[in-house]
């Protein structure tokens, strides 16, 4: 029985660029993302009951996030 299943999960932080204060405002009015960054792409994850599971990595390698994916808080 899964407890936990994801399946291809990505997760991206848009990064807007802004030449003046007005295309800034005008990229938030329309919501236009004009670039990202992309910290999770194609995670698959299958925890069943009983499993134990570590999640292990380097700093900024994206396991909070995906904490915060499980936990649906993000």
């Amino acid at each position: 029985m899964n407890v936990i299943s994801l399946h291809k999960v990505v997760k991206k932080y848009p990064i807007h660029r802004m030449k003046s204060i007005k295309d800034g405002v005008k990229s938030l009015l329309e919501r236009e993302e004009i670039d990202g960054v992309t910290v999770l792409q194609n995670i698959n994850l299958q925890v069943n009951k009983g499993d134990t599971v570590g999640i292990i990595g380097s700093n900024g390698s994206g396991k909070t996030t995906l904490l915060k994916i499980i936990a649906g808080i993000s």
